[in-house]
């Protein structure tokens, strides 16, 4: 219904475009009226859980566990998409965040396929993670993550 009332003012964007810019806008608005209470207990799950990186996994758990009333799963998974990107986020120095975005940088400069970037972002990590005893799963998602916003930064 807000896609139609919405769509002729926006006649350059997509409905599916418009539809998923909505969906953000109602989630953010549904995590910022959330309790610190709320937003703490999700802070905990994600720190002490085995899985840090697997939003859908903690979004089901949490589901299950939290009383979150009519949350919708869109609010929640972003809450939980941002807290468990600050957890893999913080487990990393200064130093190896630049370091894995100056590789990831000089990948993009190659002329290579995407397929080819991920084959080459993996076997970076590995080394990596064997170099600096960091989980080589939050190495992936922070390289991966760097090279999403560099292709958006360029496109």
């Amino acid at each position: 219904l807000l896609c139609d009332e919405l769509q002729p003012s926006f006649n350059n964007v997509t409905r599916k475009t418009l539809y998923r810019t909505i969906l953000r806008v109602v989630a953010s608005k549904s995590v910022r009226s959330l309790s610190a209470e709320v937003k703490a207990s999700v802070r905990q799950h994600v720190a002490n859980s085995p899985h840090p990186e697997d939003v859908v996994l903690l979004c089901d758990e949490l589901k299950a566990t939290l009383d979150l009333g009519d949350m919708n799963r869109a609010a929640l998974y972003r809450l939980v998409s941002d807290i468990s990107h600050q957890h893999i986020y913080s487990q990393l120095t200064k130093e190896q965040k630049m370091r894995l975005r100056g590789k990831v940088g000089q990948l993009m400069s190659l002329e290579i396929s995407s397929q080819q970037i991920n084959e080459r972002i993996e076997e970076m990590c590995t080394e990596y993670h064997q170099e600096w005893n960091v989980s080589q799963r939050y190495l992936v998602r922070y390289a991966k993550d760097h090279l999403l916003r560099l292709n958006r930064k360029f496109k």
